[in-house]
């Protein structure tokens, strides 16, 4: 199992901002000053990943060190990672990398949902953080308007992930995805992306001055080993 970090900076006290909707396990880790997002540190992976699967489904990996778990599975199955990280803790650890959960940021939700589901999404990755793991954080906006919240506490020239998938079949979010990546790209300089789901050819151009680490869906990955 890997070694606990310590981060080089002294955490603030999370006793100072009580909030009932903060979990009890949040880490003290340093937060930003205006929505109190944990505030990440950077990752950079050690090897290219050769497989990755969700959480829900490890026991498919056979090589977990080149393996990467992610958290693009519906709301409901994520709530197991809120409710409890630490179950989770040992588990992950024998993996490359996590991708923090992807928690639901749409069209139409109240601006206070998407702040939450964001802040649930960093709180979750700076808990394994601070537990040594390496946690990519998942960045995932609804309207423009959003990357407001939706990059604070990010660092820069990291490794960051996002998803494409049930986006390209609307044009409206197809446009937002890909306005919305080039402020990303932009404002964090990201050493290297990884990009969860089908690259289109615009998106490849966005992104041709980074890295980008292509994982296809579970479900397209499944399709593909099925026997022909």
């Amino acid at each position: 199992m890997k070694t606990t970090k310590h981060f080089t900076h002294e955490p603030l006290s999370c006793d100072d901002s009580y909030s009932p909707w903060r979990p009890q396990w949040f880490p003290l880790v340093h937060v930003t000053t205006s929505y109190q997002f944990p505030v990440l540190e950077s990752v950079h992976l050690k090897r290219i990943p050769t497989y990755s699967t969700s959480f829900v489904r490890t026991d498919d990996c056979k090589n977990h060190e080149d393996s990467i778990i992610h958290g693009y599975v519906d709301d409901q199955r994520l709530l197991s990672i809120s409710n409890r990280p630490q179950r989770y803790l040992h588990k992950f650890s024998q993996h490359l990398a996590v991708i923090a959960p992807d928690y639901s940021v749409k069209l139409g939700m109240p601006r206070h949902d998407r702040i939450r589901s964001v802040f649930m999404n960093r709180a979750v990755c700076a808990y394994f953080q601070t537990h040594g793991l390496d946690v990519i954080p998942n960045i995932r906006w609804a309207e423009l308007e959003d990357l407001d919240f939706v990059l604070e506490g990010l660092p820069q020239q990291s490794t960051v992930a996002f998803s494409t998938q049930s986006l390209l079949d609307d044009d409206l979010l197809v446009s937002h995805l890909e306005e919305g990546l080039s402020v990303v790209l932009q404002k964090l300089l990201p050493e290297r992306i990884v990009l969860y789901g089908t690259m289109t050819e615009n998106i490849r151009e966005l992104t041709q001055s980074c890295r980008v680490i292509e994982i296809p869906s579970d479900i397209s990955r499944i399709h593909q080993q099925r026997p022909k």
